[in-house]
């Protein structure tokens, strides 16, 4: 048989031309025979059976590269295999450069291949940048890449889609060959019974095999499993095969699901360096299953660093004798047959119930986390001095069983801590006594026990006086067997979909980083006494006066204090969800105090006076307006320019204004834009009268980013009276006001519309005295009276933090005292007359804008302080104003300051007399 196959690889070769370069394009007949050239590429397409591109023998020496589109559907002649590519078989083969695949290949067939290459030498890369789906029929095999005996001296690259379906199916499958680097950056996806997506069989070498995107597998049928070796496996690594690393990175996935899934199946492989997982590895049974690490003498190291690894009856069955190092990430299920599990740094989370290993250690600076009711460590367990132990309670906790049940030896160092994971119904189940941990033998060298929240306590009492050595609660529990393990009813899985090929592109190689295991140092026993005693701790929230205090210390305000306080109280009553963000929050901060003031801060209603001074602002622009009207009458009436019976006026509002932090409480800047509308006449030489309406728009921005949008619509009734040079002005204002209010909560925002409205009265008194230079000197008393009432109103949100504020009033009372100047001059057959303006007031009632609000959670009503008023305002103007003929027009700036606030107001109006 040797020597037919020899002389015929023979007539082959004799048969073939060695030719430079060597492109073929395939229409409607496939391409089959050998190959010496310096490169071959294969264009066109072919849809047809048995085989599109077949290269029985093929000796390149730069690249192979196929851009023909390959659709092989085999209807006759059963006993050959159906194959999208053939190369080499007869002879060694070469290919001096790299392998490129750059067009979709579909196969359906027996013994189906989408890529079969036997004893091929490829000096580069074996790169695939096209989908590759092969199906194969009842009975027969099927893979979407198949290497035997073959060596690629660089990397096997997947850029693309390689899907197989079928019993016993492989997506990429490696026989006796070597490759340096396994490298996937798109999806290997293999469905049937017995799939597996990525296949390393005896004497094969990878040095790296790199998950970049998805290796998954899945059985669509569980009632095709006759036995485990039946289920779904992403990745396996078969007796005989040696890899030196394997590292799911971060958002790569690799998964099995259905009956018996497992993600990772080390069945007799080496892997020298370890298994690292910074990605997502899953298996509906094991996420990790080692049946075998290599002869069984040498430890398997799994190094967990991100991500998640999980399995529905193990997340990890190490098969006795792996290793794992934990720096962070969860572990979704059980681990069994552990030699040691390390926790490294970072936090572990475990949301398994069992850990079966000789020993769990947590080292310093570490933490680990039991999200479970209970749990069981059957062997040792140490927690290092610096490391954590964190515990959640819950309503599932059985308080007459400790929360940590460990067979063996328990050893609590000095300076380690175990935290008690604060929940809501923590808060709901106050005062209850808890059982912490249970072991053979509980060394306990000085640990501490703390709530993860400081807004509840943990307080450890005197518990049982038990003997230093004592049972657990449970009993001494069966080794795991690592045979096949007894099936598990699983759910009935999804059938892995057929992703949409993409267009090729150029390849890829991603960089493989260095990855270093180390081999973890057990902890060695202190050599002091430890004290007896099984800790049994006390879990109860804080009091409100507590809670105050708490807030005090770390900077909150009095506001602050109380509004967080009262929420507080709230957490055990029933009324809240652990899906509260504002819950969330505070629960999340943990032992940060000055995160849970800053928090606490944010709970209390408005009181930094926004919204009754934006109203204000809003009603000063017009003040400010009315007042400049008839002050400009008087100039022009005392130089025989006055205005006519009767006229109309509009007037352009613009203002800005800002408030520094006062009294602890946020400050706020707001912006004014408006309209004002006015008529009025003469009722006499002495009398003018006049109506306005305005509308003015006011954003305010607060420090603490909270935001209000104010629209204000107001009419105004203004008279004058001039006698002499002596005057009185005086105006009365009656303004609707429509609020939109936006709080910003813990982790989400509150939001209300509510009504206000706004009276106001401004009267003004002076003396114009004209100098003979033409000078104007006009000293001036005033007195204004502001009142704002706002309605109560509801907020929205999704949270129970959301409040209930009761009705406002805020009062201001003005009195004030300055001066006015201004000239006249004639300018191109008109009056110009510029004007500067000063004004000092004090408030005489000095109101604060005080709020009463309950939490829509419930709990009674609390009062958030305002700011205190501040009482002087400085207040200048400059402006000037031009009329000729029927014609004014005017434009002026004005200045408030008082204390940590300022504004700033900008004025255009336009007259015309009728």
């Amino acid at each position: 048989m040797q020597l037919k196959k020899t002389l015929l690889a023979l007539s082959i070769l004799a048969a073939s031309q060695a030719v430079s370069a060597y492109e073929v394009t395939l229409v409607d007949q496939p391409f089959n025979e050998a190959v010496d050239a310096d490169y071959l590429s294969v264009f066109g397409s072919f849809t047809g059976e048995p085989v599109g591109i077949a290269a029985p023998w093929m000796n390149l020496t730069s690249d192979f590269q196929n851009f023909a589109q390959l659709d092989i559907e085999q209807t006759s002649n059963q006993s050959m295999m159906a194959s999208g590519m053939e190369i080499g078989g007869l002879m060694p083969s070469s290919i001096g450069g790299s392998f490129f695949n750059r067009a979709a290949i579909d196969v359906l067939g027996y013994n189906a291949n989408g890529i079969h290459l036997m004893d091929v030498s490829i000096a580069n890369d074996l790169v695939n940048n096209a989908a590759i789906n092969v199906t194969g029929f009842a009975g027969s095999a099927s893979n979407g890449l198949l290497l035997d005996h073959t060596r690629l001296d660089n990397a096997l690259v997947n850029n693309s889609d390689i899907i197989s379906f079928g019993q016993k199916t492989k997506g990429v499958n490696l026989q006796r060959s070597y490759v340096e680097n396994l490298l996937n950056g798109g999806s290997i996806l293999s469905a049937g019974q017995g799939a597996n997506a990525v296949y390393l069989s005896a004497s094969t070498y990878v040095g790296t095999i790199q998950n970049f995107g998805t290796i998954g597998a899945t059985i669509p049928d569980n009632n095709l499993l006759q036995g485990f070796e039946d289920g779904a496996r992403a990745v396996v690594l078969g007796s005989g095969s040696l890899i030196s690393v394997l590292h799911n990175q971060p958002g790569a996935v690799i998964t099995a699901t259905g009956a018996h899934g497992a993600g990772i199946l080390v069945d007799g492989g080496e892997v020298t360096g370890g298994i690292r997982n910074d990605g997502d590895i899953w298996g509906d049974e094991y996420g990790i299953f080692v049946s075998q690490h290599g002869d069984g003498s040498k430890q398997l190291f799994i190094t967990l660093v991100a991500g998640q690894i999980g399995g529905n009856h193990a997340a990890i069955n190490g098969g006795h004798n792996t290793v794992l190092d934990w720096y962070g990430a969860t572990i979704l299920g059980d681990l069994h047959n552990m030699n040691t599990v390390v926790v490294r740094g970072g936090e572990a989370i475990f949301r398994g119930e069992d850990i079966y290993a000789n020993n769990v250690v947590v080292l310093p600076s570490a933490s680990l986390n039991l999200t479970q009711p209970h749990n069981f460590f059957w062997g040792d367990f140490d927690l290092l001095g610096n490391a954590e132990l964190v515990m959640n309670l819950s309503p599932a906790t059985d308080l007459n069983k400790a929360i940590l049940n460990v067979s063996g030896i328990a050893t609590l160092e000095q300076g380690s801590r175990i935290v008690l994971r604060s929940q809501l119904s923590d808060f709901e189940m106050a005062g209850k006594a808890y059982r912490l941990i249970q072991a053979g033998t509980l060394r306990d060298f000085g640990a501490t026990v703390v709530s993860s929240s400081a807004l509840m306590q943990a307080s450890l009492v005197s518990a049982h006086n038990y003997d230093y050595t004592f049972s657990p609660l449970a009993p001494t529990p069966t080794p795991i067997p690592t045979p096949e393990p007894t099936p598990i009813p699983t759910p009935e899985p999804t059938p892995t979909p057929t992703p949409t090929p993409t267009d090729p592109t150029e390849p890829t190689v991603p960089t493989v980083p260095e990855i270093i295991v180390e081999v973890p140092t057990l902890p060695t026993v202190p050599p002091t006494q430890p004290a007896p005693g099984e800790p049994v701790v006390v879990v109860t929230p804080n009091t409100e006066a507590q809670n105050r205090e708490l807030i005090a210390r770390a900077g909150g305000n009095q506001n602050a204090q109380v509004a967080g306080a009262r929420f507080a109280t709230l957490l055990g009553g029933g009324n809240l969800s652990e899906k509260d963000p504002v819950v969330s929050s505070l629960l999340g901060a943990g032992q940060d105090t000055a995160a849970i003031a800053r928090m606490a801060a944010q709970l209390a209603p408005e009181t930094n006076g926004a919204t009754p001074n934006a109203v204000m602002s809003g009603q000063g622009l017009v003040t400010g307006a009315i007042g400049g009207r008839v002050s400009g009458a008087r100039s022009g009436m005392s130089s025989g320019e006055g205005f006519d019976e009767l006229g109309g006026w509009i007037q352009l509002l613009n203002g800005d204004s800002k408030q520094d932090m006062r009294d602890g409480l946020d400050g706020y800047s707001t912006d004014s834009k408006g309209i004002l509308f006015g008529a009025d006449g003469k009722l006499s030489n002495k009398v003018t009268v006049g109506m306005s309406y305005s509308f003015v728009n006011t954003d305010v921005a607060a420090d603490n980013y909270h935001k209000i949008e104010v629209d204000t619509h107001a009419l105004s009734a203004y008279s004058s009276w001039n006698d002499d040079g002596y005057f009185v002005d005086g105006s009365a204002t009656y303004g609707l006001s429509h609020n939109k209010s936006e709080r910003q909560l813990p982790g989400t925002t509150a939001k209300a519309n509510f009504d206000s409205d706004l009276f106001a009265i401004n009267v003004m008194g002076g003396y114009a005295h004209e100098l003979d230079s033409g000078l104007i000197v006009e000293p001036r008393i005033a007195g204004r009276y502001n009142q704002v009432n706002t309605e109560g109103y509801r907020e929205r949100s999704e949270s129970g933090a959301a409040l209930m504020v009761e009705n406002q009033r805020m009062e201001v009372l003005d009195l004030g005292a300055g001066m006015r100047l201004a000239g006249r001059f004639d300018l191109s057959g008109g009056l110009l007359v510029p004007e500067v303006k000063a004004m000092a007031y004090h408030d005489v009632i000095g109101d604060q804008a005080d709020s009463k609000a309950t939490f829509i959670a419930g709990g009674s009503q609390f009062t958030s302080i305002g700011a205190s008023a501040a009482r002087e305002t400085y207040e200048f103007g400059l402006g000037a104003s031009y009329r000729r003929d029927q014609v004014t027009m005017a434009v002026g700036y004005d200045r408030m300051m008082k204390t940590g606030f300022e504004a700033d107001s900008f004025t255009a109006k336009v007259r015309y007399d009728f």
